[in-house]
């Protein structure tokens, strides 16, 4: 009885092909296409299709959003101030007001979960938005969703869109990818550091998946942060010569500093320039 109730309420993607092709559709810059949606088969409680797909991003998405249905939307989102990668992809799961409560709902939940590790061997999720009610299913609650930040910064974000190229964003290739380093330059810099010849070195992204030199020098944090550029991601490692308390010795720890960018702007693009 357990097993039979578990093959029941396993999700079943139907057109497999067709979604997948649909999403590299959505992640290319060749396409104008910013948004897919899928929905479940009439009649069927595990089975999910394709639905929909095209350009309008999330406020086309929304049209298509009924009270009483379930439904599964990717879409594009740009955010302004992030010059590494400023295409994210948002992941929409919408049960309607007027769906009832009950095993419905609480099948949603882990067909989302499947249905999320299909998509992302296609396409990279930022985030996920699961608005509880139409009055939220608002641009403002997703920039706040993909931002992180108060519903006022994400509000204030909707006023500068962004008119960014696609493929001047990403190339048209958002999955996962390898950083390369340039060993040439980051090898030695980092010894300069261990054997004490400099106090810190700082590292930056050169175009999207390159981690190049940035600068290295002998001065104080101030001077380090001297070299952080605002609109992209630096790392840094910092030399932390201190003496320990009860002791007479001092001591060097290497710090890793992550200096990443403030996702302070939020573009919903509707189409693709």
């Amino acid at each position: 009885m357990i097993n039979h109730a578990k093959e029941t309420t396993q999700l079943k993607i139907l057109d497999q092909d067709k979604i997948k092709h649909e999403l590299e559709e959505v992640r290319s810059n060749k396409s104008s296409k910013n948004w897919i949606l899928m929905g479940y088969e009439e009649g069927k409680k595990n089975d999910l299709r394709f639905e929909a797909s095209g350009e309008g991003g999330f406020e086309k998405v929304k049209t298509y959003l009924k009270d009483e249905d379930i439904k599964y939307a990717v879409f594009e989102v740009v955010v302004k101030g992030d010059q590494y990668n400023p295409v994210k992809y948002v992941l929409l799961t919408w049960i309607g007001e007027n769906v009832p409560p009950g095993l419905a709902k609480a099948r949603c939940s882990t067909h989302r979960q499947d249905l999320l590790k299909f998509i992302t061997s296609c396409i990279a999720i930022s985030a996920e938005f699961q608005p509880p009610t139409r009055h939220q299913l608002t641009s403002e609650e997703v920039a706040a969703k993909v931002t992180k930040t108060s519903q006022q910064d994400a509000t204030s974000a909707d006023a500068h869109r962004q008119t960014m190229s696609r493929s001047h964003a990403s190339q048209g290739d958002t999955k996962a990818s390898k950083v390369q380093f340039n060993k040439t330059k980051l090898v030695p810099a980092l010894k300069s550091v261990h054997e004490g010849k400099n106090r810190w070195v700082v590292m930056g992204y050169v175009g999207r998946d390159d981690i190049d030199l940035v600068a290295t020098g002998k001065g104080d944090i101030s001077e380090l942060l001297s070299h952080w550029n605002e609109e992209s991601i630096n790392f840094a490692v910092y030399a932390l010569t201190f003496t320990p308390r009860g002791t007479t010795e001092k001591t060097t720890k290497y710090v890793l500093i992550t200096m990443a960018v403030s996702y302070t702007h939020l573009t919903l693009p509707t189409k693709r320039i």
